[in-house]
């Protein structure tokens, strides 16, 4: 479940980069701004923008082979609960963010806290 969702997610952020040159460029993985400008969100948020078709084809069907194996494994180590808390935190963020790209920032580092 969670693994369609990222899925769904980076299909979603990766399309509208490939529209959007600024996008793209604002959120790719660019070493000099992380560390002249100390951009660290480039970390999580390239992970979403891929550089074209065949890069997000490819990463997806890699990614649907083995998310539900990772998420067994979390739901092992998490209480069964993870998911609802996860859903809730989703629905949050997308509902005072309304922006999928920084929603899934958002997200990641309400996890980490």
């Amino acid at each position: 479940m969670i693994t369609i969702f990222i899925i769904i997610l980076t299909v979603g952020i990766s399309f509208y980069a490939f529209g959007n040159p600024k996008v793209m460029n604002d959120y790719l993985f660019l070493v000099h701004r992380i560390n002249n400008q100390k951009e660290y969100f480039r970390f999580i948020s390239s992970g979403f923008i891929h550089a074209d078709f065949n890069h997000l084809l490819f990463n997806m069907i890699t990614l649907f082979s083995f998310g539900s194996y990772v998420e067994a494994y979390f739901d092992a180590i998490f209480p069964s609960n993870s998911k609802v808390i996860l859903s809730c935190s989703i629905c949050r963020q997308w509902l005072y963010h309304k922006s999928p790209v920084f929603l899934r920032i958002k997200i990641i580092i309400n996890m980490h806290h």
